[in-house]
């Protein structure tokens, strides 16, 4: 059944019309939708090198429909977000060699609290726009520039959030969250719980601590202390950290500009065979039969589980940088999670990865479509890999847990095996925008409807 409906987060006049005007064109007034030229003005045209000139190509590629508004999950919650739209149209001068007002522009949105920092990587205007702007995209470009080349501190944390971020998975080799929220406030260092505006932040959050504290949600020792991996991994990721950070350019793949070299590889949906992240192997274990999963590789390194269920070890993965990492620097994220495949890859006869977390799905897919559609920018990354000896490859699907269930046991299978049914129970499941994202980057078959097996 076809269905048709006014588009989202406008308001209707009548029937199917909306007014674009009270939105989306506002919206797009608040940028300065025009050039502002170098001064002084050269004697002919102003000289444009090809490739700045093609990327910003992109996004003058937009027809202006709004179909990205119409998606944006953001301005659902805050009618007031910038949007994906505007902030594309920003990227089309801020890219343009050509302005003057760089710095001014990407000041004006950090500092806006419905600016820059309100997108939610969800991939729905990336999806939705039928030119392929990318303005998802063109906002994490917007970021990585704001915070590498301008260091713009906000007023709204961001970059201290994105340096906090980076920081504690380079020290650690993954997030440690209790320390992430007063660094983001206070500044990025372990004194920076003590800052006013930490202190302020923390004591607002109090309640909702204590309150998962008694109700052993978070455990006072791991709040107290980082997660971390073994030493010789965490010198691994802290060596990617230093090559890739050190070299003189920061390296901007768009593959609008460099291409796409051959189609991505998949492997049969129903291959039963996964490379299991982290302690989620776990919880797989705990709910389906071990002879379903007889080869399954899992890389955190603790064996108590997967001695039991015939897992495969393999070394520990680090943190995927839930997209903050990407908007401090792509390359950096990319390689990150060109590792955690890698050592998957490593696995006799492992063809597929699970991770439960939809961020680190998101994260995850969306660096292994930049590494498996350009052969140049997989062997630049492979090149860094390669003094730890390793090397990523395309072909590893990579699947949420949740579709996992759905594709290789079955939900009437599960339901079969229930033995205290929760009925009545008030719950808030979480999938995040995880349930709505297109579903080449969920690695599920076209045929399962997110939204409908969610709900069952």
């Amino acid at each position: 059944m076809i269905e048709i409906e006014p588009m989202g987060n406008m308001p209707v006049i009548k029937d199917l019309i909306v007014d674009m005007d009270a939105v989306h064109w506002k919206k797009i007034q608040q940028i300065t939708p025009w050039l502002l030229p170098v001064e002084p003005a050269p004697e002919r045209e102003y000289i444009v090198d090809r490739e700045s000139m093609v990327d910003v190509t992109q996004t003058m590629a937009c027809i202006q429909c709004g179909a990205c508004v119409s998606d944006c999950l953001a301005m659902e919650v805050d009618p007031l977000f910038v949007g994906p739209a505007a902030m594309a149209k920003s990227y089309r001068f801020v890219g343009d060699p050509r302005d003057d007002k760089h710095e001014a522009r990407l000041n004006h949105l950090a500092q806006d609290p419905h600016g820059l920092y309100d997108c939610t990587h969800c991939f729905k205007c990336v999806e939705a726009c039928p030119k392929g702007v990318n303005p998802m995209g063109q906002i994490m470009r917007l970021r990585r520039i704001a915070t590498g080349d301008f260091h713009i501190k906000d007023d709204n944390n961001g970059e201290r959030h994105e340096q906090a971020f980076a920081s504690l998975v380079k020290e650690n080799g993954l997030l440690w969250e209790a320390e992430l929220l007063p660094r983001s406030y206070g500044g990025n260092s372990w004194w920076g719980k003590f800052a006013p505006a930490a202190g302020k932040e923390l004591l607002s959050s109090l309640p909702v601590i204590l309150k998962s504290v008694m109700r052993g949600k978070v455990g006072i020792g791991g709040a107290l202390k980082p997660h971390k991996i073994p030493a010789q991994d965490l010198k691994q990721v802290q060596a990617i950290y230093e090559t890739v950070e050190g070299r003189d350019e920061r390296y901007e793949l768009n593959l609008y500009i460099a291409g796409e070299d051959e189609p991505r590889p998949r492997p049969p949906p129903s291959a039963a065979r996964i490379a299991r992240r982290h302690h989620e192997g776990r919880l797989l274990a705990r709910l389906c039969e071990p002879r379903l999963h007889p080869r399954a590789a899992r890389l955190d390194g603790q064996g108590c589980a997967a001695a039991r269920h015939r897992a495969r070890r393999t070394g520990p993965r680090c943190c995927t940088g839930a997209g903050v990492i990407a908007e401090h620097n792509q390359e950096l994220a990319d390689t990150l999670n060109a590792r955690t495949f890698a050592l998957a890859q490593q696995v006799d006869g492992a063809e597929m990865m699970m991770n439960i977390c939809s961020t680190c799905q998101g994260a995850q897919s969306e660096a292994q479509e930049r590494l498996d559609a350009n052969a140049e920018y997989r062997a630049h990354v492979n090149e860094t890999l390669s003094a730890e000896g390793l090397e990523y490859m395309q072909g590893c699907t990579n699947k949420n847990f949740l579709w996992l269930l759905v594709e290789e046991i079955g939900l009437d299978a599960l339901s079969s095996k229930v033995k205290r049914p929760l009925t009545n129970l008030r719950v808030g499941p979480f999938y995040g925008c995880y349930i709505v994202r297109p579903t080449d980057r969920l690695g599920i078959d076209e045929e399962h409807r997110a939204t409908t097996t969610c709900s069952r």
